[in-house]
């Protein structure tokens, strides 16, 4: 497909089954109140619908045509294009994998994605989504970004994407959906975003995030990262992954979660009860002690009882608390907890923990 000039309000569109290619460069030609559009219909796949690898280019230096990404299908940029038009992405996906050097807005339902560069300023609005790449990780270098849609970040063994960003980054009002659709988080840090100027805000949700990490904001090096929190570094070295890494797994079989096991600082993968709680009779009281790993300590384990075990039930023992510091050694506390008791009916005892 071959086009030399796109002007006066005109529309490229595409249907079908089979993906088109625009080969050769075209201008964009300036007409008042008129805009370039790009009307793409997903023809079924996960590849782009239409790709574009020619120069789009302003007319003889003159302001070119707004362009604007209508239709469900996925429209990649693979050229270094010229144009300074503003770019509006209505529908669907733009796959920039080239360079742009307009300003960029995403409206709600739409999508920003690719591997390449844009120069100009980018606005995600709410609703909008960004996503380096198209389909595995990758590095989407953009110019200044207000984000107030969803960056949507694969993470996939040592790899993660990341945005790329030269100038500010606004994220009031935006929300980080992590997805690990290959291999589960395996590496100590990932470095999410990076920005050059100065950063507003911070993510105002996050979904998806690994039980094992957390998202860290480094205003020093400008850098949004994914780092291996302290439950993360303590299943480190059991090479535990996926769903065997999960705070409520028990991949030993033990009976004990790999959240308790965090707590008493035993051995995940190996059935053992000689770091179990104990619990002793004193008077009116039951005591409940247990070992707590000061890394732990930050998750607040807590005593739970219950009548009957049913799940609503439990209650969490706030008073009656004492701890020794180091009693087990070196960064391993000793926590005592008195329960009251009653003699005529049945109490159920349990430590709970709770990592997000």
């Amino acid at each position: 497909m071959r086009l030399g000039e796109l002007g006066d309000g005109g529309t490229v569109s595409v249907t079908g089954s089979v993906p088109a290619t625009i080969q050769t460069g075209f201008f964009l030609i300036n007409a008042s109140g008129k805009t370039g559009k790009f009307n793409v219909t997903s023809t079924g796949g996960s590849a782009a619908d239409l790709t574009i690898s020619g120069v789009i280019a302003d007319y003889s230096g003159a302001p070119g045509l707004p362009l604007i990404k209508s239709g469900n299908g996925i429209l990649r940029l693979s050229a270094i294009n010229t144009y300074s038009g503003a770019t509006t992405v209505s529908a669907g996906k733009l796959q920039v994998d080239g360079v742009l050097g307009s300003a960029v807005t995403v409206t709600p339902f739409a999508t920003l994605c690719g591997s390449g560069r844009t120069t100009g300023p980018i606005n995600i609005q709410s609703g909008a989504t960004i996503a380096p790449g198209a389909g595995g990780c990758a590095t989407l270098n953009i110019g200044t970004t207000t984000l107030t849609g969803t960056y949507a970040c694969e993470v996939d063994g040592s790899n993660s994407d990341r945005l790329a960003v030269t100038g500010n980054l606004n994220l009031t009002g935006s929300r980080l959906a992590l997805t690990t659709p290959g291999s589960a988080a395996t590496a100590n840090s990932y470095v999410i975003a990076s920005y050059t100027g100065s950063r507003t805000g911070t993510f105002g949700s996050v979904t998806g995030l690994p039980s094992t990490h957390a998202v860290s904001y480094d205003s020093g090096n400008k850098q949004i990262l994914l780092t291996r929190n302290s439950y993360g570094q303590f299943l480190a070295p059991y090479l535990l992954a996926g769903t065997d890494a999960e705070p409520t797994a028990d991949p030993d079989h033990d009976e004990i979660p790999n959240g308790i096991e965090f707590v008493l600082g035993s051995d995940p993968t190996t059935s053992s009860s000689d770091r179990n709680p104990t619990a002793t009779v004193a008077g009116a009281n039951l005591i409940y002690q247990f070992r707590r790993t000061t890394s732990a300590a930050a998750y607040n384990p807590v005593v739970q009882v219950s009548s009957n075990l049913a799940q609503n039930t439990w209650q969490a023992i706030t008073s009656g608390i004492s701890v020794e510091p180091n009693f087990y050694g070196l960064g391993v506390d000793k926590v005592s907890v008195a329960v009251p008791r009653n003699a005529s009916a049945k109490l159920f005892v349990r430590l709970s923990v709770t990592i997000p």
